[in-house]
């Protein structure tokens, strides 16, 4: 019996993830670079993300605490833009 392979699902671009979270695209690269983003998966030199993983990544930001995730990313997104 032959094992059937999951269908391939799209991956998203940094500028439609930075869409879907009204966020940039440069504090996308902030979060890949300094952690706390969502996961990412590299292809060659491109960076791509996986609609599951983004989604659980949202998920899980929304369980924070009072020291929640929002605000580190709202920290980042000040530093980024010169505050």
């Amino acid at each position: 019996m032959a094992t059937q392979q999951p269908k391939p699902t799209a991956l998203l671009t940094p500028d439609q993830v930075a869409r879907h979270l009204a966020v940039t695209t440069d504090l996308l690269g902030v979060l890949r670079t300094r952690g706390g983003g969502p996961p990412f998966i590299k292809v060659g030199a491109l960076v791509r993300y996986h609609p599951t993983s983004l989604a659980r990544w949202v998920y899980e930001q929304e369980q924070a605490n009072s020291t929640s995730k929002h605000q580190v990313l709202a920290k980042l997104a000040g530093e980024h833009n010169g505050r």
